[in-house]
């Protein structure tokens, strides 16, 4: 079939911003119109179109230009091709393919500052976690007073450069640089273009065989995508399995969190609560569990052996240096005392800290035990969110030491959780770190308040605040999230608990994935049925199912109301708890009774306002 000669196809692109003077809108254009011919918006369309040559070659060959227009604010792509809907094709291509560079590069100058704002804000927690060494190795108290001072305004730095990274997250998104006015229009050759079009609908087709093509191309398939799901769990630095993370760290994982759904993430409150029966409750239930029962760990060098030396004096000083290198070993056993002040903290913000110390109180709370909650994260505080209670007063203003500050038992907030006290974040604060320097003191009050005290911090790679607990709490849980924390982050914060010398529970995985095709009864409100056979209708429909037995159950009250004498067990009066029995309709032809015994149905539930003390039927 003839072609007919080249169609040249244009895409028209506008300027977001078309206020613009003329003066001013001729430099970006000329800009973006050299960005058609060379540099990434080529490759990018050529990779896009399958086009397997050099990007120019697919300039030279289509004649792809780039014509702006400088007192209206327009830029036109025009291709040529013999195939006019190719044509189009190419011209769209380039024109998405400069929008999509233009947005990458916004993007990236973004994330540039964003990341050089983390990168000083780390390297001035290196010093500040420098400095609190040195502090708890002060032989004086002036030496400590000079070194708090040297810490203040590193401190104060840290907190303007996150200041300054929520400020470049929280900015909204820039409009597009380019808008299309007109895409994929045909220019010339109408003519030609009208008779190839009717050519081509009236010429017959005649597809080759594909058989072995669509085997090919699934072998290829399956090799690039096993490749691909190979390198993505070789390369990918985020934490995802249990066993890495227990190999990693050299603790173990005492609690698995699963996922929550999109829907759980938008009911508002704490699911162990509000859900008792969800499965991300029984994950907390399990961290209960091991609190209770499980011992702790410290970090314990490992001994140098005694041929290593070989009598020489340099190499025994050398070994009297701590290396590093050792194990986590249990403190006491199972049967000794419980933790009673546990410090929960993760790497980095939203990793699910705060929502593992709620959850964890709740659950406390269940087993009998008084919770008091401490939230000691002054710049972002999130518990007193979750709890419902004010946020003032709270650990700021007992901790301000002006004469009229209160105390701990006076600031401690009840909530709607039975046995779970609040102490929120309080006013804010300039300097949220020279208040928590404090915490010997402020542990040893808590003590006295409640049986169990749980410390919500703030991340320990970007601020000081959870380091000065370790030395003082009983037990240290961290938390990570899975598919979000790094191995790097997971690492330090491990290296930062051997240094501190805290003693840890083992950690916390939150967000595991879980198959959403496993069902199962556990995880729902308990409903018990008697596993008796049921009952077919005298007409043979089948068996009946739970709505058609309250149908006859309804009819039957109906008919015993107008009736002088009632036929059925009376269950009007009986009580929400107790379990109600349905009497079976008589047996009639075709029915399964045959011994004339009815079959007995009940049913039990409970709610979940009431969750503390209640057992269901055995």
């Amino acid at each position: 079939m003839p072609f007919p000669r080249s169609v040249r196809a244009a895409h028209t692109l506008i300027l977001a911003n078309n206020t613009l003077a003329p003066e001013d809108t001729q430099k970006p254009l000329n800009v973006y119109a050299l960005f058609i011919k060379v540099g990434e918006v080529p490759k990018l369309a050529a990779e896009r179109l399958g086009y397997k040559k050099e990007a120019f070659e697919l300039v030279r060959s289509a004649n792809v230009q780039a014509r702006p227009n400088v007192e209206v604010g327009t830029l036109t792509i025009t291709a040529n091709d013999r195939d006019p809907k190719r044509a189009a094709l190419i011209a769209d291509t380039f024109a998405d393919s400069l929008k999509t560079v233009l947005a990458d590069q916004t993007t990236q100058r973004r994330q540039l500052q964003i990341d050089s704002q983390l990168k000083a804000a780390e390297q001035i927690q290196g010093q500040i976690n420098d400095i609190n060494l040195q502090i708890a190795r002060a032989p004086d108290a002036g030496t400590v007073a000079a070194l708090q001072a040297r810490r203040q305004p590193l401190q104060v730095r840290v907190d303007r450069a996150m200041n300054q990274v929520d400020i470049i997250q929280n900015r909204p998104d820039p409009l597009p640089a380019l808008l299309t006015l007109e895409s994929g229009s045909i220019r010339g050759g109408r003519t030609d273009l009208s008779r190839f079009l009717a050519q081509r609908a009236a010429a017959t087709f005649h597809p080759k065989p594909r058989r072995i093509r669509a085997v090919i191309g699934l072998l290829i398939g399956l090799l690039v995508g096993a490749g691909v799901s190979f390198a993505i769990d070789f390369f990918d630095p985020r934490l995802r399995t249990r066993a890495k993370v227990e190999d990693l760290l050299g603790l173990p994982v005492v609690a698995e969190i699963p996922l929550l759904s999109r829907r759980a993430r938008r009911v508002p409150g704490i699911l162990a609560f509000n859900r008792p029966l969800s499965p991300l409750a029984e994950g907390y239930r399990v961290l209960r569990t091991s609190l209770l029962r499980m011992p702790t760990r410290v970090f314990t060098e490992a001994p140098p052996t005694p041929d290593a030396s070989g009598g020489h004096p340099e190499v025994e000083a050398a070994a009297a240096v701590p290396s590093g290198v050792g194990e986590w070993r249990p403190v006491g056993d199972s049967n000794g005392a419980t933790p009673k002040v546990v410090l929960v903290c993760s790497p980095r913000p939203r990793e699910g800290k705060t929502m593992t110390v709620a959850n964890l109180a709740v659950c406390l709370a269940e087993s009998g035990h008084t919770v008091l909650v401490l939230d000691s994260d002054l710049r972002a505080p999130q518990a007193h969110r979750l709890f419902g209670v004010q946020v003032e007063p709270g650990l700021s203003d007992v901790l301000s030491g002006s004469p009229d500050a209160p105390s701990l038992a006076d600031v401690a907030q009840d909530t709607k959780v039975p046995g779970v006290q609040v102490i929120a974040a309080g006013s804010r604060v300039a300097n949220p770190g020279r208040l928590l320097a404090r915490a010997a003191d402020l542990v040893r009050e808590a003590r006295n308040l409640a049986d169990f005290v749980l410390i919500d911090t703030a991340p320990t790679l970007i601020v000081n605040d959870a380091i000065d607990f370790m030395p003082e709490v009983d037990c240290v849980i961290p938390v990570l999230k899975c598919g979000s924390t790094t191995n790097d982050a997971a690492f330090r914060m491990g290296e930062l608990l051997v240094r501190m010398g805290a003693r840890v529970l083992g950690v916390v995985l939150v967000g595991v994935p879980t198959s959403r095709r496993v069902r199962s009864p556990y995880g729902r409100p308990p409903q018990y049925q008697l596993n008796l056979p049921s009952w077919k209708s005298p007409a043979g429909g089948g068996i009946r199912r739970a709505t058609k037995a309250r149908s006859a159950k309804k009819a039957a009250k109906k008919s015993s109301a107008r009736a002088p004498a009632k036929t059925g067990p009376d269950t009007t009066n009986a009580s929400a708890d107790e379990p109600v029995v349905h009497e079976a309709p008589a047996a009639g032809p075709g029915s399964r009774v045959s011994d004339g015994k009815p079959r007995l149905r009940w049913s039990w539930s409970a709610g979940a306002e009431d969750f503390l003390g209640r057992e269901g039927p055995a």
